[in-house]
Parts: C-alpha cells; structure tokens; sequence
C-alpha cells in the first residue's frame, strides 16, 4: 500500500490522514466523488459506524464501508477515496491514543502486526469484519432504518 497524505478542511476543522488511494480530479467535494442516492449515503454511512460497533475498532468503520461498496458493486477508485476520507477523524484519533502511551501511528506496511501500525489495523480490522458480517449488517440494517440505536439495540443485534 502507498500512502497517500491527505488533509481536507471542513466547517472550519482540519483533518488530516492518510488513504491508500490517491486522490482523485475532483471538481468540487467528497459528496460529489460519491454520487450516492440519500438512501446509499445513509446505507454506506450505517456500514461505516457499525464496523466501529461491533468490530469495536478505529480502523473497522472505512475498511466495513469499503467492503460494503464491493458488496453493492459500487466501488470505485474514487469512491474508495472518499470513504477513507470519511476515516480521517478515525486516523486522528487513533493517533491521539498511540502518543498517548508514548507510541507514533505508522503508516508503512509491516510484515508483522504491529499495535500502532495503521495498515496491520486495517488487515485486523478486515479479519474480525468477516467474522463478524452477520452482526454488522443486522447492526447496519437498524441504524439505517433507526438512524440511532441503543446499547441495548447494539448487544441484541450483535450478541
């Protein structure tokens, strides 16, 4: 994987990653890389938090919302972008908590699973998320139609 920097600033707040997609020409933003119906966006969405749920993972909500763009035939270069993008706020906070006991996120491809390596994570993240696949889009599934769900919800949907 080469890692592609990435820093998009909205509403005034600035994020900042890495994806392993470059970024694509695009004419204006993320949402128009996507073009998703409103009920797309909210499915791909509902994938994306419940790979973090139930996989309970930093890097499970991108590499669940990518697995659910293969499943649906809808992904693209461009697309693949855009939802890791939407996983920049997942890298910050991964980040926070590797400095936080002294550690730096890596991004650099490891030939072992490393703790605070990022592509080791997304390997976890893609093993616990195939697992786990009934559970998260039954998880899935309810948050799109509920747009919330409760703790309660989560462990009767997810076990």
């Amino acid at each position: 994987m080469t890692a592609h920097y990435i820093e998009i600033e909205t509403g005034g707040r600035l994020f900042a990653g890495y994806a392993s997609h470059p970024k694509p020409e695009v004419p204006c933003c993320v949402k128009a890389v996507r073009a998703f119906s409103v009920g797309q966006a909210v499915e791909g969405t509902a994938h994306h938090e419940a790979g973090h749920a139930v996989a309970m993972m930093l890097a499970a909500g991108v590499q669940c919302e990518l697995l659910w763009l293969v499943g649906r035939g809808l992904l693209t270069p461009e697309r693949a972008w855009a939802a890791e993008v939407g996983g920049l706020d997942d890298q910050g906070i991964a980040r926070d908590i590797a400095c936080s006991v002294g550690w730096e996120l890596d991004y650099e491809p490891s030939p072992i699973e490393l703790p605070w390596n990022y592509p080791s994570q997304q390997v976890r993240a893609l093993r616990v998320l195939a697992e786990r696949w009934a559970q998260i889009s039954a998880v899935a599934g309810a948050l799109a139609q509920h747009r919330a769900l409760t703790s309660e919800d989560l462990e009767r949907l997810a076990g």
